[in-house]
C-alpha cells in the first residue's frame, strides 16, 4: 500500500487538540494580562492606546486593524482606557501561541507521515506486499507541540510585546494565521484553506505592511511545488485568494474616512490621495531603511544571528536547522520546506531592513516569526526522533521519559521570561506626560520635540482629558503632510504662529516673539533643529525651557539660569520629576528616557557655554548609561570634566 497522499485532517477539530489550546491561549494570554502596564507607556504604546480610543490614524503606515480592534478593547470594562488596549495585545499573543502550537503538530505529522518507516504485512495471502503505516503517537505529539509553543510564547521578546498597546503581537498572530493555512493546504489541498490565507494576508497588509510581505513569497513558492494538485486548479485557487486579499483591504477605508473628522493623531491627514499613499507606503521611515541596507547590514545579520541564539539557546537553533533538513529529505516534503525555510528569511530581511537593534524592543517585535519559525522546526525534529527513538527494541521507555523532561523547555522561558517583561508598576510614561502638562501656566504653549513625549502628551489629553487650556504642538512633526492642517482645524488659536509651517526649524524664535510678550512659551530642547538664537533667549524650567521675549532681554533675564530664584525652581521641578520616574516606574524604558533627558539638558548648557550648569546633567547621565559612550565623552573633552 503507498503512503497516504495527504496527511489525516486531525487539526483543531479535535477534542484534544481544543483543550490543549484552550490551555496555551489561556496560560500566554492570562500572563500578558496580568503583566499588562496599568497606563500608556513608552515607545509608540501611548500612541496606539491614544488612537485607539479616539479612532486615529496612527504612524505610518496607519495601522487601521491594530486601532480597531484597540478601540473594540476600550469598550470591556476592565481598568483604565490603556490598560484595556495593553491587554489587546495580550489576547492577540495568545491566539498566535495557540496558532504555533497546531502548527508545530500539523508540520510534525506532515513530517512523519514520508519520514516514517513502515511494517511489512504479515500474512502471506497479500500478494503486493502491503505495509502498515505507523502512526505519529499523539501523546508525543501534543506534549512537543505545547512545550515549543509555550516556551516562544512566554520568553521575554515574545511576551513583552504582549504587555503593552503594539502591533507586532497582532501581526505574529496574522503572520502565523497565513503560515499555518499554508500548511494546511500543503497537507490536505483545499481552496478554502488558501482562500482563508489570503483573507488574512489583506488584513495583515492594514496592520503592518512590511512584515506581512515578506511572508507572501513563501507562501506562493509552497503552492506552486504542489503537484498533486494540476496547475490550472492552482493558478483558480490563488486567484480566489487574491481576490479574499483585496476583501481585507478594506479596512484600510478607516483612514480617509477617520481623517476628514480631524482626530488629534491623523499622521498625514490621508483624506486625499496624495497623503493616503505617503501614510500607508510608511514613506517616513525609507531613509531608516536606506541607512540600514548601506551602513554595516554584515553587523545587523550578526546581531541578528546572536540574538536568536541568545533567545531560543544554541541547542534549539540547531535541532530548528536539523528540523528543516529533514523536511528538505523527501521530495513530498520540499513545499513545507520551502515555506518554513523562506518566511524565516523574508522575516530576517524584514528586520534587517528596519535596522535590527537587539536593545530596541520594537525590534524584538519584528523578529518574532523568525523566532516562531525556528522553535517550530526544533519541535518537529524532536518530535520525529523520539518517535523513532519509540520504535528501537527497549527504547520505548526512554522515549516516554524524554518526552516527559520536555516540561523544562517552557520553564527554561517561564524563569526568565515574566519578571523581564513586566510592566505591572509602570507608570513612567503617564507620570512624565502629566508633569510636563502640569508645568504650564492657563494658556500657556507647549512644544515638544521627542516623539515619546509627544506620544505621552496626546494620551494624557485624550484619556484623561489632561490641560485642555494648554495649546501643544509637537515641532518634530511640522514637516509631515498634513500635521499643521489638522491641527489649525482642531485648533484656531495656533493659526498664527504654525499656519503655513513647513519645518521644524520654521518655528524659529523670532516667529515665537508674536506670542510670546502674551503668553508662556515652554519647549522641549532637541540638539538638532533649535537654532542659536531659541537656545540662547531661554531659560530651563525644569524638563523644559521657556523663550524670554523681547522685553525681558536684559541681561539679568540672559543670565537666569544662574540667579538663584531660576536655578532653584529648575532643580526642584526636575527632581519631583525624577523622585516621580524612580519611584512609580523603575523599568528599563523610564531609564532609558531619563538618560536621554539627562544627555540633552547637557547639551543645551553646553550650547550655551555654560559647562557648569551642564556637569550636573552630564554626571546624572554617566550615572545612568555607559560612561564611555561617545558622546557623553565628548561633552566631558570640551567642559574638561
Amino acid at each position: 500500500m503507498r503512503r497516504a497522499e495527504q496527511t489525516p485532517d486531525h487539526g483543531p477539530t479535535d477534542r484534544l487538540a481544543q483543550w490543549i489550546g484552550g490551555a496555551v491561549f489561556c496560560v500566554t494570554a492570562g500572563l500578558c494580562v496580568a503583566l499588562a502596564a496599568p497606563a500608556a507607556h513608552w515607545l509608540d504604546s501611548a500612541e496606539f492606546a491614544a488612537a485607539a480610543w479616539e479612532l486615529g490614524n496612527a504612524h505610518p503606515p496607519g495601522h487601521p486593524l491594530a486601532v480597531l480592534l484597540g478601540k473594540a478593547a476600550t469598550l470591556v470594562p476592565l481598568g483604565s482606557i490603556a490598560f484595556r488596549v495593553n491587554c489587546a495585545s495580550g489576547v492577540a499573543l495568545g491566539v498566535a501561541a495557540v496558532l504555533l502550537l497546531f502548527t508545530i503538530h500539523r508540520m510534525a505529522d506532515h513530517a512523519w507521515t514520508w519520514l516514517r518507516p513502515e511494517t511489512k504485512a504479515e500474512t502471506k495471502a497479500e500478494t503486493k506486499a502491503e505495509t502498515k503505516p505507523l502512526p505519529l503517537p499523539a501523546w508525543i505529539s501534543w506534549t512537543v507541540a505545547t512545550a515549543g509553543a509555550l516556551s516562544f510564547a512566554l520568553g521575554y521578546a515574545t511576551l513583552f510585546q504582549g504587555v503593552r498597546a503594539e502591533v507586532y503581537g497582532l501581526n505574529l498572530a496574522i503572520n502565523l494565521g497565513i503560515v499555518h493555512l499554508t500548511v494546511r493546504y500543503l497537507t490536505r489541498p483545499r481552496t478554502r484553506d488558501l482562500v482563508a490565507a489570503g483573507l488574512v494576508t489583506g488584513l495583515g497588509l492594514c496592520n503592518h505592511h512590511l512584515l506581512t510581505l515578506a511572508v507572501l513569497p513563501a507562501g506562493l513558492a509552497a503552492v506552486a511545488l504542489v503537484r498533486q494538485v494540476p496547475w490550472r486548479r492552482r493558478l483558480a485557487q490563488v486567484g480566489f485568494a487574491a481576490g479574499a486579499a483585496v476583501l481585507g483591504l478594506v479596512v484600510l477605508v478607516q483612514l480617509p474616512v477617520r481623517s476628514t473628522r480631524a482626530p488629534l493623531i491623523n499622521w498625514g491627514a490621508p483624506h486625499t490621495a496624495q497623503r493616503f499613499a505617503w501614510t500607508v507606503s510608511a514613506k517616513l521611515f525609507s531613509r531608516t531603511a536606506e541607512r540600514s541596507v548601506k551602513h554595516k547590514p554584515t553587523s545587523r545579520v550578526a546581531a541578528l544571528a546572536a540574538f536568536t541564539a541568545e533567545s531560543l539557546s544554541p541547542g534549539i537553533v540547531l535541532a530548528g536547522l536539523a528540523g528543516l533538513i529533514l523536511l528538505a529529505w523527501r521530495r513530498r516534503l520540499h513545499p513545507l520546506a520551502v515555506l518554513v525555510g523562506l518566511a524565516i528569511l523574508g522575516n530576517s530581511g524584514a528586520a534587517v531592513i528596519a535596522g535590527f537593534e537587539p536593545d530596541n524592543p520594537d525590534s524584538l517585535g519584528y523578529v518574532l516569526l523568525l523566532l516562531a519559525l525556528m522553535s517550530a522546526l526544533a519541535a518537529t525534529a524532536i518530535t520525529v526522533g523520539l518517535a523513532y527513538l519509540r520504535l528501537r527494541p527497549g527504547l520505548g521507555g526512554g522515549s516516554a521519559a524524554l518526552t516527559a523532561m520536555l516540561v523544562i523547555w517552557p520553564l527554561l522561558s517561564l524563569s526568565d521570561g515574566p519578571s523581564r517583561a513586566d510592566l505591572r508598576q509602570a507608570y513612567g510614561a503617564e507620570e512624565t506626560a502629566w508633569f510636563l502638562l502640569d508645568t504650564p501656566p492657563p494658556r500657556g504653549l507647549l512644544l515638544t520635540s521627542y516623539y515619546q513625549t509627544g506620544f505621552g502628551v496626546w494620551a494624557a489629553r485624550l484619556l484623561s482629558g489632561a490641560r485642555p487650556d494648554v495649546d501643544h504642538v509637537h515641532r518634530s512633526y511640522l514637516s509631515q503632510p498634513g500635521y499643521v492642517a489638522n491641527l489649525v482645524r482642531r485648533n484656531g488659536r495656533l493659526r498664527r504662529i504654525i499656519d503655513g509651517l513647513k519645518r521644524p526649524g520654521d518655528l524659529s524664535y523670532a516667529r515665537l516673539q508674536q506670542t510670546a510678550p502674551r503668553r508662556v512659551v515652554l519647549f522641549e530642547f532637541d540638539d538638532d533643529t533649535y537654532g542659536e538664537a531659541m537656545i540662547r533667549h531661554s531659560v530651563p524650567l525644569g524638563p523644559l525651557c521657556r523663550v524670554v521675549p523681547t522685553q525681558e532681554r536684559s541681561p539679568a533675564a540672559t543670565n537666569a539660569p544662574s540667579a538663584p530664584d531660576r536655578l532653584r525652581t529648575s532643580k526642584r521641578q526636575w527632581r519631583r520629576l525624577e523622585a516621580r520616574l524612580s519611584t512609580t516606574a523603575p523599568d528599563p524604558m523610564t531609564r532609558m528616557v531619563l538618560l536621554w533627558a539627562y544627555f540633552l539638558r547637557a547639551r543645551y548648557h553646553l550650547r550655551r557655554n555654560d559647562c557648569q550648569a551642564a556637569r550636573w546633567s552630564w554626571d546624572k547621565a554617566r550615572t545612568l548609561g555607559n560612561p564611555r559612550d561617545p558622546a557623553l565623552v565628548k561633552i566631558g573633552r570640551t567642559c574638561g570634566f
